[in-house]
């Protein structure tokens, strides 16, 4: 057994509740939340690899929403079945393929690059509040590059993906929360109609190719837009603030970066293995199965919790411990397969070109500490003056 995951302590820090989990085997069913998980590294790979389970989709469980809010709940569902990282439908193989190039290790190095001024610059001026003052506007200045937006666009653009994001990670159907996401849609799909054509940044000629071409739906087309939103902006910044609060914790650790003695890529790995943004790869059941004496009818939701599969401490020697000098194994903090996440290469470079500037600027004596926030199903962070 293991205490709810409704909880406001679950919301806070989940982990010792993923440990409970994990101590009740592999796979683990919760009544509260009508849903499988998976806790462990091994399972997580297994399920991941397997053709046991699919995308996500619009959830079965959608038919038991009341009638009068199924005509909010059924199209905002719909909206995020769109998205890549939901769906498997052939629109999103070709759409994973035609971008696949661009956000390439090698392109995600020339993107850093050209961003190698204004990192420095941001992160030379930063003190008190990381996430303010360094992780917020270098995560922003990347929507910039990879959209080619304004620095003003990209603010606007964060407030809808803020709206997306508010829906996705609250328990079970909110149309007030889904209402508030329609809107941001709608907004969205207007931006995406008008700035399209103009091919600006890393993917939107891509889009706009895809679009011209008549290959992939405009409703694709804007879905994938969102997904970059909510997987450029938050994520990224919450991985720079992780990685640069975990660091602030021990001392010594900055000492050894200064020293040469710890690698960067090591401490950027080690702060997705510890604390990802996103903790849920959420699917279906494709077909029924039986797994370590737990059937799992088709069609049931299977939540993987790549957060918990992280902190295996039969991978993972110490598992809850931030250690950067750990011997180097595959985390799943970007998933696994074909449903991973594609900005992998640009979040890892942007990560390391902000530790590099802030351990050789000498930052981190000006930086104070943050404290986990309120999420479910991710990990956020909050500040708060000393």
């Amino acid at each position: 057994m293991f205490d709810s995951m409704l909880s406001s302590e679950f919301s806070i820090d989940p982990y010792p509740i993923y440990r409970q989990m994990r101590q009740g085997g592999p796979l683990v069913w919760d009544q509260e939340t009508h849903s499988f998980y998976v806790v462990t590294y091994a399972e997580s790979v297994e399920l991941l690899s397997s053709g046991l389970l699919r995308s996500r989709g619009v959830p079965a469980a959608v038919e038991n929403v009341p009638k009068e809010d199924l005509s909010v709940i059924l199209p905002t569902e719909q909206f995020f079945a769109e998205w890549m990282v939901f769906s498997e439908s052939s629109h999103h193989r070709i759409l994973r393929d035609a971008l696949r190039p661009v956000l390439s290790p090698r392109s995600a190095t020339s993107i850093i690059q050209r961003m190698h001024e204004s990192t420095w610059a941001t992160v030379a001026t930063a003190s008190g509040n990381p996430l303010e003052s360094i992780a917020i506007p270098i995560a922003q200045r990347t929507l910039q590059e990879i959209l080619g937006v304004t620095e003003a666009e990209s603010r606007f653009l964060t407030s809808l993906s803020a709206e997306l994001i508010a829906y996705l990670t609250t328990p079970g159907f909110d149309v007030a929360a889904a209402r508030r996401g329609l809107v941001a849609v709608s907004t969205l799909e207007r931006f995406v109609g008008e700035r399209i054509g103009e091919r600006q940044g890393i993917i939107m000629p891509v889009l706009a190719d895809l679009a011209t071409s008549g290959r992939i739906p405009m409703r694709t087309i804007v879905a994938a837009v969102a997904q970059f939103l909510t997987g450029v902006v938050e994520p990224t910044a919450t991985l720079i603030a992780s990685m640069l609060n975990s660091i602030n914790l021990f001392p010594a650790l900055v000492d050894q970066l200064s020293a040469g003695n710890i690698s960067l890529d090591s401490v950027v790995e080690e702060a997705l293995r510890h604390d990802p943004p996103f903790h849920y790869a959420p699917r279906t059941a494709a077909h029924p199965f039986r797994r370590y004496d737990v059937d799992v009818a088709a069609g049931s939701r299977v939540v993987v919790i790549l957060a918990a599969a992280n902190r295996d401490d039969s991978v993972w020697e110490s598992a809850d411990q931030f250690n950067p000098m750990r011997p180097p194994h595959r985390h799943l903090a970007f998933g696994l397969g074909g449903h991973s996440c594609l900005g992998a290469a640009v979040a890892r470079h942007q990560a390391r070109a902000v530790l590099e500037a802030t351990v050789r600027l000498e930052i981190f004596p000006r930086l104070e500490p943050l404290r986990r926030a309120r999420c479910v199903g991710g990990t956020r962070f909050e500040y708060t003056p000393q």
